[in-house]
């Protein structure tokens, strides 16, 4: 059948989401889903090869899945094993190699990667920092990433974390992903305003 509804079932099966749990059939749809040479389905087992996420752990089988779908160009694999190769998450770490995977990632435009390399660059953990690329990084996937970048982007901002201190830009971030609905950024925003670092919403 087509691999890549093989592997969204072989996903369900093995989590249970919305059917019921078959695990043992869930892994053998999605090894099979791989097998055919499908990069979602190559990474998903990949991950949780690495850290026996419904599976048993086999982490050589894993790093050897996330490298295929790396190497088949699927950004979210390069994100996701640069990210392992620079924090040494599952595997040994690479920060060379798992820097030059967000590169290639964020270059093709994907919004994850240019966050993910945005913040690996700001806090220059394993790489070395470079703040001004990191944050205008961090602000182009901000504009498409969505309220999880909004969120984290603004409240680096107001807090000068990592990045010069811009508290107006960062309230207008932290403001915007609250109004989409996010419960977090609904939460950082009524905290800071009871310490009076927000602006006040009460007439809204």
């Amino acid at each position: 059948g087509d691999a890549e509804a093989q592997g969204e079932l072989g996903r369900r099966l093995i989590d249970g989401g919305g059917v019921e749990a078959d695990p043992a059939r869930g892994l053998e749809l999605l090894e099979r889903a791989a097998d055919s040479g499908d990069a979602l389905a190559q990474g998903e087992l990949g991950d949780r090869l690495i850290d026996g996420e419904g599976v048993e752990a086999d982490p050589a089988r894993g790093l050897e899945l996330l490298e295929r779908a790396a190497d088949s160009g699927d950004a979210d694999a390069q994100v996701e094993l640069g990210r392992r190769l620079i924090y040494g998450d599952g595997v040994q770490a690479d920060p060379a190699r798992g820097l030059e995977l967000l590169e290639r990632a964020a270059d093709s435009g994907d919004a994850w990667a240019q966050w993910a390399l945005g913040i690996t660059l700001v806090d220059g953990v394993g790489v070395e920092a470079d703040p001004a690329r990191g944050l205008e990084l961090l602000e182009r996937a901000a504009d498409s990433f969505g309220a999880d970048a909004q969120r984290e982007l603004g409240s680096r901002l107001i807090d000068g974390d990592g990045v010069e201190a811009d508290p107006a830009r960062g309230l207008e971030l932290l403001e915007r992903a609250a109004d989409s609905g996010d419960a977090r950024a609904q939460a950082a925003l009524g905290e800071r305003q009871i310490d009076g670092d927000g602006p006040d919403t009460s007439g809204r």
